[in-house]
C-alpha cells in the first residue's frame, strides 16, 4: 500500500535506474560520432588503411601534444556511420511516439518501462560489437543500422511510460499529503532530471578513467556500459505498480457517457493534443531542445572540445557539465512549482544564445587548450538545458489534464 513516502521512494529508484540506463547511453551518445573507426577510399599514394588524407594521398594520423590527429593538409577520413545511427534512432524515436500508448495500455507502465529499457543494453552491446570488428565496415553498418531502429521505437515506450509514471506519482504524492494535486510535479520533475543529468557524469567518468587513467580500449568500456545498463533494468523491476485510479461515479441523467479508455482513444486524444494552439506554442521550444541536444554531443564535442583539448579531455569536460546540470535541475525544478514558466523560459533563450554566439566568434585550434572557453560553452549549454526542462513538463502535464477529448 503506498503511502506518501512510499511515492517519494518510488520516484527515488525510478531516478536511480535511469540514471544507470543513461550513464551508459548517454556517455556512448556523446562518443558515438568519435569512436567509430574512420576508413579513407580512393587512397593511390600511402597506406591503403590510412585515416587522414589529402587528394588521393592517404597517411596514418600524427601525435600532437592532446590528441592522435591529422597533420594539415590532411583531413580525417571520417565514417559517416555515426551520425547516421544516431539520426536514424531519433528519426524511429519520433514516428513511432504516436503509438507509444498501446505497449502500456496493455502491459502497464513499469512492464513497458522495463522491457524497453533492456533494449538500450542492446545499443551498449551493438557498440563493443564494432569495437570489437574495427576494420569490417560491412558488419558494423549492419548491427548498428537495425539496433538504432529498435532503440527508437523502444525509446517512445520508454519515455512515455515514465512520464505516465512520474505524473501519477507525484500526483498520490499530493494527494497523500494533502496539497493540490499539481503542486508536486515540479519537485519529481526537478528530481528526475537531477539524477538524469547525474548520468552524463557518472558514464563520462567511466569513459575518463578507462581509456585515460587505465588506457584500455573501447572493448573493456562497452563492456562496462553493457553491465551497466543492465543493472539499471533490474533496478526498474523495484518500482511498484501504482494502484489503478478509483472509478468515476455512477452517471446519473445528466452525467455525460464517457468512451472507455483504449489505445485508440489515446492516440485520438495524442493527435488532437498535437495542434492544439498551446501545444503548438511549446513546439519551438522543444525544437531548440533537439538541436541543443544535437549540437552538444556533435558539433560541440568533435569541433570544440576534441579540436581544442583532444579526444582524452572529452570524458572530463562532459563531467563539469553534468555537475553544472544537476545543481541547476534542482533549483529549477523546486523553482517550477512556485514561478510561471515565462521567467525560465527566457532565461533559457538568452543563456543558449549566449553559448552559441561564443562558439561563432571564438577560434579553437588543435591542441590550443583552452580550457575557459570550451568549459563556459559547455556550461552555458547545460545551463540552457535545465532552465526548460522542468517549466517545458510542467507545461505538458496541464496541457495533458485539459486535453481536449478525441
Amino acid at each position: 500500500m503506498l503511502d506518501a513516502a512510499a511515492c517519494f521512494r518510488s520516484g527515488v529508484v525510478l531516478s536511480l535506474s535511469f540514471l544507470l540506463i543513461f550513464s551508459a547511453y548517454s556517455a556512448t551518445e556523446v562518443l558515438e560520432t568519435s569512436i567509430i573507426p574512420s576508413h579513407c577510399s580512393g587512397c593511390v599514394e600511402g597506406p591503403a588503411n590510412g585515416t587522414c588524407q589529402s587528394g588521393f594521398v592517404c597517411q596514418h594520423k600524427a601525435q600532437f601534444a592532446c590528441d592522435v590527429a591529422c597533420e594539415a593538409p590532411y583531413r580525417e577520413c571520417k565514417s559517416s556511420l555515426g551520425d547516421v545511427v544516431m539520426g536514424t534512432m531519433y528519426l524511429m524515436f519520433m514516428t513511432s511516439a504516436m503509438a507509444g500508448p498501446f505497449l502500456p495500455h496493455y502491459l502497464g507502465e513499469k512492464k513497458s518501462m522495463v522491457g524497453s529499457s533492456t533494449i538500450y543494453g542492446v545499443f551498449a552491446l551493438a557498440n563493443l560489437v564494432v569495437a570489437s570488428n574495427p576494420t569490417n565496415v560491412v558488419l558494423q553498418w549492419a548491427v548498428m543500422i537495425p539496433t538504432a531502429c529498435v532503440v527508437g521505437i523502444a525509446a517512445s515506450f520508454l519515455w512515455i511510460s515514465q512520464a505516465s509514471y512520474l505524473t501519477r506519482l507525484s500526483v498520490q504524492y499530493s494527494q497523500f499529503k494533502g496539497i493540490p494535486a499539481i503542486a508536486s510535479v515540479g519537485l519529481f520533475s526537478g528530481m528526475f532530471n537531477a539524477f538524469f543529468k547525474l548520468a552524463t557524469i557518472v558514464g563520462n567518468t567511466i569513459s575518463s578513467i578507462v581509456l585515460n587513467v587505465f588506457g584500455w580500449s573501447t572493448v573493456p568500456l562497452f563492456w562496462i556500459y553493457t553491465l551497466v545498463s543492465a543493472a539499471g533494468t533490474a533496478l526498474l523491476c523495484l518500482v511498484p505498480d501504482l494502484p489503478i485510479p478509483h472509478a468515476a461515479p455512477l452517471p446519473t441523467e445528466s452525467t455525460k457517457l464517457l468512451v472507455p479508455e483504449s489505445p485508440v482513444t489515446s492516440i485520438q486524444s495524442l493527435a488532437a493534443l498535437a495542434v492544439d494552439k498551446r501545444m503548438l506554442a511549446l513546439a519551438p521550444i522543444m525544437i531548440l531542445n533537439g538541436f541543443q541536444q544535437g549540437f552538444l554531443s556533435g558539433e560541440f564535442t568533435a569541433n570544440v572540445v576534441r579540436d581544442s583539448l583532444g579526444s582524452s579531455a572529452i570524458g572530463t569536460v562532459f563531467v563539469v557539465v553534468g555537475l553544472v546540470s544537476v545543481a541547476s535541475s534542482i533549483v529549477m525544478g523546486k523553482l517550477a512549482d512556485k514561478c510561471s514558466p515565462l521567467p525560465g523560459q527566457l532565461v533559457s533563450f538568452v543563456v543558449l544564445l549566449a553559448a552559441y554566439i561564443m562558439c561563432f566568434v571564438v577560434t579553437v585550434s588543435k591542441c590550443d587548450e583552452q580550457w575557459h572557453v570550451v568549459l563556459t560553452i559547455g556550461v552555458l549549454l547545460s545551463i540552457g538545458d535545465a532552465c526548460t526542462s522542468p517549466w517545458t513538463f510542467l507545461l505538458r502535464h496541464h496541457l495533458t489534464r485539459c486535453a481536449p477529448p478525441p
